[in-house]
């Protein structure tokens, strides 16, 4: 891996035969985004597409997952070359990308679901969309039998009212699906805000008691408003209870390990912390 982390045991495996499911949740940050270094200490040559990669590959291949779930992915065509065919991918573009506007950029960025082809078959996919912004939520059905979804909410501190409006969209489809269900995403939103609430009343989340913070960065320059260290747990993996039991989660890292500078930095690709679960279906 990466950074050190360490794997967390949170319930036991009782029957031997139970499958298992493993699930990666990242904000990668796209690389459109990337082109304009804003981070205080990250050297712009650690931002390249071609420094990038070679992380997000070995970080995706060590931790093997049976599912990916990503936000920010303008990068999933050179990722899904890189991973080796081991995994087909569907992705969906955000409406009115800011990326489109970055020369030489990639394409749109978006939410993509990477699954292992050898376990897993799409049966069939949707798009919640989540307002008239070009915000979405994708949600994928595999194998008849699980239905993940990935989203990407609102960012900043004063549009708690447009995550809540947005959750609330995304839930009411929620709840038409009967399947164990995987939701992952950037929410952009700390626990105690009332759309990681309003999901929270409805599914489990992987990490409980939530982690000190999921992406921790430096930044100058135009979107540093809300002060030159950002520093906030936004990033979750929910799942439904009555169909799905949590065995592990692989822990943050300490602020020592990842060193006082922060993400990005020429170990680490992404200014969000990667959640890696694994879990059984009842």
């Amino acid at each position: 891996m990466l950074l050190k982390r360490d794997l967390v045991q949170v319930g036991t495996l009782e029957d031997a035969t139970a499958k298992t499911l493993t699930v990666l949740q990242w904000n990668v940050f796209a690389q459109g985004f990337a082109t304009s270094n804003e981070f205080t200490y990250c050297a712009s040559e650690h931002l390249t597409l071609e420094h990038r990669m070679p992380l997000f590959e070995r970080e995706i291949t060590a931790l093997n997952p049976d599912i990916v779930c990503l936000q920010e992915a303008d990068i999933y065509v050179t990722l899904g070359e890189r991973l080796n065919q081991s995994y087909e991918c569907v992705f969906e573009p955000k409406g009115a990308s800011a990326c489109l506007k970055i020369p030489g950029n990639l394409g749109s960025d978006g939410v993509a679901i990477f699954y292992k082809k050898t376990k897993l078959r799409l049966s069939d996919r949707r798009i919640v969309q989540l307002g008239d912004h070009g915000r979405i939520a994708l949600i994928a059905v595999f194998n008849d039998n699980l239905a993940v979804c990935v989203t990407h909410l609102k960012a900043k501190f004063p549009f708690q009212e447009m995550r809540l409006t947005e959750g609330q969209k995304l839930m009411e489809q929620l709840r038409e699906i009967s399947l164990p269900l995987l939701v992952c995403g950037d929410f952009n939103a700390e626990p105690w805000e009332p759309v990681i609430q309003l999901f929270k009343n409805s599914f489990k989340s992987a990490y409980y008691p939530d982690p000190p913070f999921t992406t921790w960065k430096f930044r100058q320059g135009p979107r540093s408003s809300d002060g030159n260290e950002v520093k906030h747990t936004i990033d979750y993996i929910f799942y439904s209870p009555r169909h799905l039991q949590l065995h592990s989660v692989l822990a943050l890292p300490t602020e020592q390990c990842v060193g006082p500078q922060a993400i990005p930095n020429a170990q680490y690709p992404s200014d969000h912390f990667n959640l890696f679960a694994t879990l059984s279906f009842l």
